[in-house]
């Protein structure tokens, strides 16, 4: 199985703008991920989770400037590649036919955008972490 990291990078440097950009030395794993992924739901397909799951969080992150793998001082790129991220994790997440867990991260993207709107990092950290919660099985 390819690793979560390789699958992000394969999605950027699909990309010849975006691979400029790539930070090779970047690593993903900051835990909100991981804890979705170690959950019930994800019972023999967790890199599968992992990955779409990371995907999703480079989105969020590079959209909010602070990509672990993308590094771009364009906000219009941040914004075009976040979008790219958070469309390839979602389609990855449908292939494993989990509705409750898409309507999770359609929820918990929104809630973000909006903590992000009003510059609220911790507010948008906090809906990871529980969206994440949820998708694991660890809250209900």
């Amino acid at each position: 199985m390819i690793s979560a990291a390789t699958q992000v990078l394969e999605v950027l440097s699909s990309d010849p703008l975006l691979d400029e950009c790539i930070n090779r030395e970047g690593q993903l794993g900051d835990g909100h991920p991981s804890a979705a992924a170690s959950g019930p739901r994800a019972i023999g397909k967790e890199a599968e989770y992992l990955a779409s799951l990371e995907l999703i969080r480079e989105g969020h992150l590079v959209h909010g400037g602070t990509g672990r793998l993308l590094d771009t001082a364009d906000s219009d790129l941040e914004i075009l590649a976040g979008d790219l991220l958070y469309a390839e994790g979602l389609v990855r997440m449908a292939a494993l036919n989990d509705l409750a867990a898409i309507a999770e991260l359609s929820r918990m993207i929104c809630d973000c955008a909006i903590a992000r709107s009003v510059a609220d990092e911790d507010r948008a950290e906090a809906v990871w972490a529980k969206s994440c919660a949820v998708i694991g099985g660890n809250v209900g």
